[in-house]
Parts: structure tokens; C-alpha cells; sequence
């Protein structure tokens, strides 16, 4: 008797889903889940990517490769993922500072004083940050400070590698 409940209580299951009953109870978590707290494609992904420790990647692939066209090659690629990330992050603040803009024009002719002091304060926050990746990107582009310590890591590992390869070599052979 019990494994014909089993059945019966696996189909109300499925009957629920399909009339749509247990489809509210899955919405909530659906929605909390697609809001992250900070969006993608603002400051925060930079200095994320920024703080990054490449030191293993190169390690990783000094083992796979050890020819320093094929580190030059990764260290290429890793310059292109930074200035990927830096050009979402200024288009990001050009679009909000357009926005909030927009918004504390509107606003303020409607006369929503109190609205408009919030999104001015928004406003000066997104120009700051928006000042702060300018000066990211310029040393990205001269290869200083944040991003210079990017690059020096993956080198690290990668030398690392290479001398992982000859210490095991040279322990290979037998004098």
C-alpha cells in the first residue's frame, strides 16, 4: 500500500507544478538569485580582477608549455581580459552618469526635492568611481601599479614552473 502512495503523492506533485500552485512558492528564489548584490560591470569586477592572483595560472602553465612565446602569448591574453573588464566598467558609468542625469532633471521638475538630493549623492558617487577607472586605466595602459602587479605574478609562477622542470630534470640524472 505504501509504494502506491508514493506514486500518487510523486503525480499531486506534478499535477501541482503543472496547474501553476507550486510555481509562486519557486519565483522568490528565482528572483533572489538573479539580483546579485553588485552588479557585474562596475568598479568592484576591476579591482576584482585586479586582486587576482596569477602566480598559479603561470605555474600551471609553465608544466603545460614551457616556451616563453607561449608565456607572452597567456600574458597577452590576460592584458586583453583587463581591458575587456576596464571598457564594460567605463560604458557601466557612462550609462549611469547618463541615467541618474536624466533622472535628477525629471525629478526635480516634478519637484521631488528629497529624490533628487539622493540621486545627486549617487550621482558624485559614480563620478568618483568613474574618475578612479580613469586613472586605473592609465596605468593599465602604462603598465604600473595594479595592473603591473598582474603581470608580475603570472611571470612569477611561471619562472617558478620553469624551475620546477629543471630541479626534476636535473634529479633525473644520475652522475
Amino acid at each position: 500500500m505504501g509504494l502506491f502512495n508514493f506514486w500518487k503523492k510523486k503525480k499531486d506533485t506534478g499535477d501541482a507544478l503543472h496547474n501553476g500552485q507550486a510555481a509562486s512558492e519557486a519565483e522568490p528564489a528565482t528572483a533572489i538569485s538573479a539580483s546579485p548584490q553588485q552588479p557585474q560591470d562596475n568598479i568592484h569586477a576591476l579591482f576584482s580582477f585586479l586582486s587576482k592572483d596569477f602566480q598559479q595560472q603561470g605555474y600551471d602553465d609553465a608544466l603545460v608549455n614551457a616556451d616563453t612565446s607561449y608565456m607572452q602569448q597567456n600574458m597577452d591574453a590576460i592584458q586583453g581580459d583587463l581591458q575587456l573588464i576596464l571598457r564594460r566598467v567605463k560604458v557601466y558609468y557612462a550609462d549611469a552618469v547618463q541615467q541618474l542625469e536624466f533622472l535628477i532633471e525629471t525629478r526635480g521638475r516634478m519637484g521631488m526635492i528629497d529624490v533628487v538630493d539622493e540621486l545627486k549623492m549617487k550621482l558624485d558617487k559614480a563620478k568618483s568611481h568613474q574618475l578612479e577607472v580613469m586613472q586605473l586605466e592609465k596605468e593599465i595602459q602604462e603598465g604600473l601599479g595594479a595592473a603591473q602587479r598582474v603581470m608580475i605574478s603570472y611571470k612569477r609562477g611561471f619562472t617558478n614552473g620553469l624551475a620546477a622542470i629543471a630541479y626534476r630534470k636535473m634529479n633525473d640524472i644520475n652522475f
